[in-house]
């Protein structure tokens, strides 16, 4: 009910070709013994399958995929199925339609308090039925006109539908939650050092249930880009948007977020970024007036929340040591205003959606990754690692105290072959 979704998918192949993946693991004991709440094993696998061709002037890149796991905890069980198809169609006159649909559907167990302080892993066993099935439909179309080797012009339309079902036994009271947008971008050349981005999105949200009632929103965001590249290389990016949401029946909120970057590769295996730029968020449907008692707790709504607003800073660094290793650092603050969160409040039983007048989190990300391609019983591979650590420090500047929800420190690790 609220958000852009920005998809990314790859174009179909010129020569015919199906790719098949699986995967599986097993989830640990609990650290302590105690904890410890069933002799089951508890494992997860996933399967997935595609093929893409191009047959002249028409492509298509169809998927398919299937994933079940028995969770690491009650109710952590799920299967989930996804459909994709991708096609696209083009003129001889350099005119390209692309369209792409999605579908999925997931049922799964919703943990929402554990047992006690003891046996953190466990429900009680009256809520062993919280169970929710959700069908999630998306699609997206494109057409991309050039007009001359200066300037082109792109028409999106976007429409996305969920349902969820069963929700706690209450299937009935929920109805689909639509999501429907579209959006105009110009491409145009004035001269060889410059490109200018221009274009604005629409988006309309609505949805329905017993438990926020009846509401639609709407945003427009026309926005402004330059592309400046001022030596082979040195670019400098500089872009302007606009950004207004309707609460359709109540509030109304804009705000204009201006943004700049550079980046710099004084070396072929180096190059040095910087960026700052402003952006806004507005309280989603669900985030304003959601009431809804679960168990112990109450959600309760806040129809006077207000948008988020923030500042984003980054300085950058990434080094090639080789063609197939490299490493990326990056330092970062963002500074809210009004930041939105789940507030949990113990004493009132109760969980609320407010503002945080101002808070930052601020840090650094240190990523290596590493690959070498290789043949292996006649194969090609591609065996890889790719190694993250984020270090963070984030407050709530009013009560000088760490944001909730945030780790301090986030170490990641990822092997492929």
């Amino acid at each position: 009910l609220g958000g852009v979704v920005n998809i990314m998918t790859k174009d179909p192949t010129e020569q015919g070709q199906f790719m098949y993946s699986l995967s599986g693991g097993a989830y640990d004991k609990p650290y302590y013994s105690e904890w410890d709440w069933t002799d089951q094993g508890l494992w997860y696998n996933r399967a997935d399958v595609s093929y893409s061709k191009k047959f002249d002037n028409f492509g298509m890149r169809i998927s398919g995929g299937r994933y079940e796991t028995t969770g690491y905890q009650q109710l952590g069980d799920a299967l989930k199925y996804n459909l994709t198809g991708k096609f696209d169609y083009r003129w001889q006159n350099g005119i390209k339609w692309t369209s792409y649909a999605a579908y999925s559907y997931i049922d799964k167990g919703f943990f929402v308090q554990w047992k006690g302080q003891n046996d953190p892993y466990e429900v009680d066993d009256a809520n062993l039925d919280n169970y929710a099935q959700t069908n999630q439909l998306n699609a997206y179309m494109k057409l991309a006109v050039p007009i001359s080797s200066t300037f082109g012009f792109n028409v999106r339309g976007s429409f996305i539908r969920t349902l969820m079902g069963n929700q706690f036994g209450a299937s009935a009271d929920f109805n689909p939650a639509i999501g429907q947008g579209a959006e105009v971008q110009a491409d145009w050349l004035p001269h060889p050092a410059h490109v200018v981005t221009f274009g604005t999105q629409y988006q309309l949200d609505a949805g329905s249930t017993k438990f926020f009632g009846e509401h639609k929103g709407s945003f427009i965001g026309p926005y402004l880009q330059d592309e400046w590249k001022i030596r082979k290389n040195l670019r400098l990016t500089t872009g302007l948007r606009y950004d207004r949401y309707q609460l359709h029946g109540g509030k109304k909120e804009d705000l204009w977020s201006p943004r700049m970057g550079v980046n710099w590769q004084p070396w072929p295996i180096t190059s040095f970024r910087a960026s700052v730029g402003s952006g806004f968020r507005a309280a989603t449907i669900i985030e304003r007036f959601l009431e809804l008692t679960i168990m112990n707790f109450k959600i309760k709504a806040n129809p006077d929340l207000k948008a988020e607003t923030s500042w984003a800073y980054d300085l950058g660094w990434r080094q090639y040591i080789n063609e197939n290793w490299n490493f990326d650092l990056a330092v970062f603050r963002n500074v809210y205003e009004n930041l939105i969160e789940a507030h949990l409040d113990l004493i009132r039983g109760q969980i609320q959606f407010r503002n945080i007048a101002d808070a930052y989190v601020q840090g650094i990300e240190l990523t290596t990754n590493w690959n070498y391609p290789t043949q292996l019983f006649g194969m090609q591979v591609t065996p890889g690692i790719t190694i993250s650590g984020t270090f963070m420090d984030h407050e709530d500047m009013k009560y000088h105290e760490p944001l909730t929800y945030r780790p301090k420190t986030l170490l990641t690790g990822k092997a492929s072959l």
